[in-house]
């Protein structure tokens, strides 16, 4: 892309490469080795990211996937707490697909010592004080939000698996709707790591 400007006999002119973020996806393993050494990679991957799930499952899958990526990394903890809420910004949820995120943040830190994960903690006790002080109006109502939530996760893993194997068998898709709530945060977890499948459930 060039820029020029001519004025009096004065001229200005600016050449400068330009690269659409969609680009990006075919320099992939690149970003995630420079990601190694360079933080900016992170902010690079989670751009293209947003641009390309704009909204549902797909969305929180997407960003799920960046912070487990992210949680591998050996960045100092104020640093990967920075690139945390980078990724935050880029990657926003509405409030019901920022449940399924959180929970899975929840895993994540079990599983490993992080500390960037301060904001999701306090936004997560927030909620709690507020689920506390409507517990007694919305007890009748509990049954029906865990079910949007088990469906949640049901949507979450399935374009987990989309994303990474670019299929999804239907045995698949049945042995998710039968799952219970252990065996479905197990998976979720499994997927990174998964070269098929199959091993996502072995």
């Amino acid at each position: 892309m060039e820029y020029v400007r001519e004025f009096h006999g004065c001229r200005t002119h600016f050449r400068f490469p330009v690269v659409h973020l969609r680009h990006w996806f075919k320099l992939w393993d690149y970003l995630e080795k420079s990601a190694q050494k360079n933080p900016f990679a992170m902010v690079v991957m989670a751009q293209p990211l947003a641009e390309k799930h704009r909204k549902g499952a797909p969305r929180v899958a997407a960003k799920i996937r960046l912070f487990h990526f992210l949680s591998q990394l050996s960045y100092a903890p104020h640093d990967m707490q920075q690139l945390a809420r980078i990724i935050d910004w880029f990657l926003v949820l509405p409030n019901n697909l920022q449940e399924i995120f959180d929970q899975e943040m929840q895993l994540l830190k079990k599983g490993l010592n992080m500390t960037f994960i301060t904001s999701f903690e306090r936004n997560g006790i927030k909620q709690g004080m507020q689920l506390g002080l409507q517990e007694g109006r919305l007890q009748g109502r509990e049954e029906g939000r865990e079910e949007g939530r088990r469906e949640g996760v049901h949507d979450m893993l399935r374009a987990q698996i989309k994303i990474k194997f670019d299929v999804l068998p239907e045995w698949v898709d049945m042995k998710i709707k039968k799952a219970d709530a252990g065996d479905l945060q197990r998976w979720i977890c499994s997927v990174i790591k998964a070269e098929r499948v199959e091993d996502v459930f072995g």
